[in-house]
């Protein structure tokens, strides 16, 4: 287990506090890495817990997905993703010190509901889907405990499906949301073939948190400084969310059509918040 607490909290937590921070998300052996949160995500946070009631940073990415699909793969996929990025598999907790951290569990398991909609009037379809997406995100997240995202899929008909990917402000930015989904149709594409995913290598984001720490915070920021959460993958990487707070995307992204393929065709993806 690594601990990144910087100069301005290293000082600011106790081992008695470490140790209690670290047994409220499993216990050391669930623990891969301990950091501060970034600035942005400090504001999320506390606005979150501020107003608990609140879905305003819970955002939603909806899509149809037409044509067969394997349902194994597909899930598989989406769990390898989380393995992947460590944001994904974290909790925020310490919500009454001064600073926060941000404690990555070893291994967590996505939240993944299967519902058969077949046989199901389409209008009747569609007041589900609704009062399902209104329901979970009310449902909001427990920030001790991660993943900090949800999915529904939903099969509509034999070569139909719909999908609900309910996730929270504070993991990613909206130039990573892209990224993630291809890298989600990358490895089901693999799985589907039972081969193994060949994916990028990303990043730690504990090393964003370094390099964060590492600024002068009375210069002036500059915007190729700016990093994205998931990695140094990301697309437009000198332009995305500085600090990790996901940041509404540019209009074309409300509409996202470059998602790949699910069998058929996976149609344009909405975005809510």
């Amino acid at each position: 287990m690594n601990v990144h607490q910087g100069r301005e909290t290293k000082g600011g937590i106790s081992q008695r506090e470490l140790d209690r921070l670290i047994g409220a998300v499993g216990g050391a052996r669930e623990v891969e890495d301990i950091y501060p949160l970034s600035g942005l995500q400090q504001g999320l946070l506390f606005h979150s817990l501020y107003a608990p009631q609140s879905a305003v940073y819970v955002v939603s990415v909806t899509c149809r997905l037409g044509g067969p699909l394997d349902v194994a793969a597909f899930r598989r996929a989406w769990q390898h993703v989380v393995e992947r990025h460590a944001v994904l598999r974290t909790a925020f907790v310490g919500h009454e010190l001064d600073r926060p951290v941000q404690v990555v569990r070893r291994r967590v398991t996505l939240p993944f509901e299967l519902h058969d909609w077949r046989g199901v009037l389409s209008a009747e379809q569609d007041e589900r889907f609704a009062a399902l997406l209104a329901e979970d995100r009310a449902r909001g997240f427990d920030f001790a405990a991660p993943p900090l995202m949800r999915l529904h899929l939903m099969r509509v008909a034999d070569a139909e499906w719909r999908l609900i990917w309910n996730s929270h402000h504070i993991l990613f930015d909206g130039w990573s949301l892209p990224v993630l989904l291809d890298e989600v149709l990358a490895a089901y594409a693999a799985f589907s073939r039972s081969e193994a995913p060949r994916l990028a290598a990303v990043r730690p984001f504990r090393d964003y948190i370094g390099w964060l720490q590492r600024q002068d915070m009375h210069r002036p920021p500059r915007r190729d400084r700016r990093r994205p959460l998931c990695g140094a993958r990301c697309r437009g990487a000198g332009r995305a969310g500085g600090a990790g707070a996901l940041r509404p995307p540019p209009q074309a992204d409300r509409q996202h059509a470059g998602a790949g393929r699910l069998g058929a065709a996976a149609r344009p993806l909405r975005r809510q918040r």
